[in-house]
């Protein structure tokens, strides 16, 4: 007796929970298909950041999304995420693109795809300060503490290196912070952040940058591999933004 009433209750709570779920499914939000939400981590100049008059997301990436956006006949809304948290973003629906730099690699491709690329062959620099270090060759770095951003493609190449003691951390501002603080030895990026860090800098004198061999940052925008009807769209966008000169006129704008 006792058994049949727990076997009662569990099925009472099971059929609960499976109503719950369905009420809670109907009474959600539909998507608006006429809005194109972008993830982005604004920490990473000239592909995006945050300016400091206006306080909003600008730079190459926001222009390039901004631009297919207006082509796709959709308004854009920019999300600022961690840079670790962007495919996770994708897979579980809460944006619809990811635009921050980012480098196809096959472990990314298992779980998302990615669009064809925007920016090819941007190399990889090591920036150091001369009064401290100063190398001459990549094999300079061995024994040295060495900078890079977490996730990033500077992090999966020094990741296969050995001999060097890497320092990971989620900004290239932090990255910057470390060098100048000498709890660094070296910073290793791609060109153009580091470019714009210098043009920002009052002495950029101070700095060396060496140039990595046969290396280069690719960049392309991720969708979710569900989503193949917008990564067409993105794709075509993206052609005739090459074919009409869009493109390249964002790049010199961006300086790339």
């Amino acid at each position: 007796m006792k058994i049949s009433k727990i076997i009662l209750i569990v099925f009472s709570c099971v059929a609960c929970i499976y109503l719950f779920k369905g009420i809670t499914s109907s009474m959600s939000i539909p998507k608006d298909t006429n809005v194109l939400v972008v993830g982005t981590s604004p920490d990473y100049p000239p592909y995006e950041f945050i300016d400091v008059k206006s306080g909003e997301i600008i730079g190459f990436d926001i222009d390039v999304v901004q631009e297919i956006a207006n082509r796709l006949n959709k308004k854009l809304q920019i999300k600022d995420m961690s840079f670790s948290s962007l495919i996770f973003g994708l897979l579980t629906n809460d944006v619809d693109l990811v635009a921050s730099g980012m480098t196809p690699t096959e472990r990314r491709s298992r779980v998302v795809s990615f669009t064809s690329m925007y920016l090819y062959g941007l190399p990889l620099v090591i920036l150091t300060i001369k009064s401290h270090f100063e190398p001459t060759s990549f094999d300079d770095l061995q024994g040295k503490t060495v900078a890079v951003n977490l996730g990033y493609i500077a992090d999966m190449h020094m990741s296969k290196k050995s001999g060097i003691n890497l320092i990971k951390l989620q900004s290239p501002a932090q990255c910057f912070m470390a060098l100048q603080s000498g709890s660094v030895d070296a910073f290793v990026c791609a060109q153009s952040p580091i470019k714009t860090f210098l043009q920002s800098n009052s002495h950029p004198e101070q700095f060396a940058v060496l140039q990595i061999p046969d290396t280069g940052e690719d960049c392309a925008f991720a969708v979710n591999k569900k989503n193949t009807q917008l990564l067409d769209e993105i794709n075509d966008a993206l052609k005739t933004m090459r074919n009409d000169g869009t493109l390249e006129a964002l790049k010199q704008k961006w300086e790339f």
